[in-house]
């Protein structure tokens, strides 16, 4: 089971910037960075939510969307999996749903 995160306070805590560094492996000026490491954008989301939940023993909790369980997401403006690595970190976020109720972009939704 992978599990993923941002590293913050370390880095920039973006979800998206590295779920796109994940996916893409490049640095900040584009140079291909240990390219062999790289995983599917579907990969980096199981692991940013399922494989997180889990190494935190919370999978029961969180890490899914499914009855019974938190219902903590994000709203974006296009699917990760359906686009270019290149366009992750530029996604927008349209709203935040935390324990099923809509925290940012109520309006949006």
């Amino acid at each position: 089971m992978l599990p993923s995160s941002s590293d913050r306070p370390v880095v920039v805590g973006a979800p998206l910037l590295g779920i796109h560094d994940m996916v893409s492996r490049r640095t900040a000026s584009g140079a291909p960075f240990n390219a062999s490491e790289a995983i599917t954008a579907e990969q980096e989301l199981r692991a940013y939510t399922y494989g997180s939940a889990y190494a935190s023993k919370a999978e029961h909790l969180k890490g899914s969307i499914e009855p019974g369980k938190l219902a903590d997401f994000a709203v974006l403006s296009e699917d990760p999996t359906a686009v270019g690595s290149d366009r992750i970190a530029c996604l927008q976020v349209f709203a935040t749903i935390v324990d099923g109720e809509i925290r940012y972009g109520a309006g949006l939704i």
